[in-house]
């Protein structure tokens, strides 16, 4: 936690501040947003009757406008998390951490060479800005795709709770993640001790905090808050493993978001592993992690209903392409993944009439599916090729030493 940020406490929490601070433009202020209603959501974390449109997600569609005509209503709680914040940048305290991200490295030894393909969600959740009413909540979660995350609060104040496991709650974690969540989530004293222990901070306006990857929160307003952040890449590819494995087990149960674009990112840093001044950064486990994550992609996919099973299945069709290039069918392997692909689609999501199974059967492959089937097997080879390295010097230290013992004994 860090003191002495940015704060917006004197321009008050209005839509002049976020007009200011370029958070909107002129006109956005009546386009329509997703907003978490408290309401809902905490009818249903107690399990009690939502009455009409019982069922229906704890999102509601409003504007910026609507949004702040609802402060005084304390009947009506709601979340803005799903904003775009383009302009926010790094605290000046901060920049030296934008030089070890993995996008960093990207643009300096593969961006200048090559045109880096990546969806465009990377970028919408690199920068993000959250307006909060007074009272508002979130579930338990971990921020999703095994990300860093930056956050700084500008209005308000955020109550940060955070659960450390100990060596039984690493153990259930990494062994039943379902288990493990559904026992957090009872929020049961005992049952809960029995895991790990929770803390909080308070951070009012003008404080920020960096958050490691895969840490379960809960996050408290008492007031109304505006917050800004940034999500984040670092070689922490292991703990990246941890939580894409968590997240492919519980879905957006565990998460506050779906991240679909990690593999991709991982295509382009993998193929840079043997670089020194990328190599120097990535531990052997981590390195071990990456080439895991590369192999076998589908088992690491966020499970969040027909779009995860989509994306999960585009994995399959890029692994399995790639295999059949390096085999003995090269010739058969664009038709192979065109007629799986539509395939999948159809058992996915069956088509109730004939129109719909027609537009099914006429989409073209997925997205970047031509740009992983050329970069994964680059990125796998260079993973191999700097394990091999290490490998190969590991061995010769150790030759060294013993070298060094036998004259060391004459």
């Amino acid at each position: 936690m860090i003191e002495g940020g940015e704060s917006w406490e004197a321009d008050g929490f209005s839509l002049d501040t976020l007009f200011k601070h370029s958070v909107l433009r002129p006109g956005e202020e009546t386009e329509k947003r997703e907003f978490t209603d408290m309401v809902k959501l905490k009818k249903r974390r107690n399990g009690e009757p939502e009455g009409k449109g019982q069922g229906d997600p704890f999102h509601v569609w409003n504007t910026m406008l609507q949004f702040f005509d609802h402060v005084a209503r304390l009947d009506v709680r709601r979340a803005l998390l799903d904003c775009w914040y383009g302009p926010y940048q790094w605290p000046a305290y901060m920049r030296h951490v934008d030089h070890r991200t993995l996008p960093r490295f990207v643009d300096q030894l593969l961006a200048p060479y090559e045109a880096v393909q990546q969806p465009s969600s990377e970028l919408k959740e690199t920068n993000w800005f959250i307006a909060s009413h007074a009272l508002t909540f979130t579930d338990i979660h971990q921020d999703a795709g095994g990300r860093q995350t930056w956050i700084e609060v500008l209005f308000g104040e955020k109550w940060w709770f955070y659960f450390r496991p100990n060596e039984a709650g690493a153990r259930l974690r990494a062994s039943d993640p379902v288990a493990f969540l559904d026992q957090l989530r009872l929020f049961d004293k005992d049952k809960t001790s029995a895991l790990g222990t929770w803390f909080f901070t308070i951070l009012p306006a003008g404080t920020g905090m960096a958050l490691s990857s895969g840490i379960k929160h809960v996050v408290w307003t008492p007031e109304d808050s505006f917050m800004a952040g940034k999500h984040f890449d670092l070689p922490t590819f292991a703990v990246m493993e941890r939580c894409l494995l968590e997240e492919h087990a519980n879905g957006e149960a565990v998460t506050n978001a779906v991240r679909h674009g990690w593999f991709d990112a991982l295509l382009a840093v993998g193929r840079l592993v043997g670089h020194p001044s990328l190599s120097k950064v990535i531990t052997n486990e981590n390195l071990e992690a990456l080439g895991r994550m590369l192999q076998d992609p589908a088992r690491y996919s966020p499970e969040d209903d027909k779009p995860g099973m989509e994306a999960e299945l585009a994995l399959q069709l890029a692994v399995e392409e790639v295999t059949m290039l390096e085999g003995e069918k090269p010739h058969a392997a664009r038709a192979h993944s065109q007629a799986r692909w539509i395939a999948g689609l159809l058992k996915i999501s069956p088509p109730s009439n004939k129109a719909e199974a027609a537009k099914t059967k006429a989409r073209g492959l997925p997205e970047l599916h031509d740009a992983r089937v050329r970069a994964l097997p680059l990125a796998r080879a260079a993973v191999a090729a700097e394990m091999a390295r290490r490998d190969k010097g590991t061995k010769r230290a150790k030759r060294g030493a013993g070298a060094g013992s036998i004259e060391k004994g004459r």
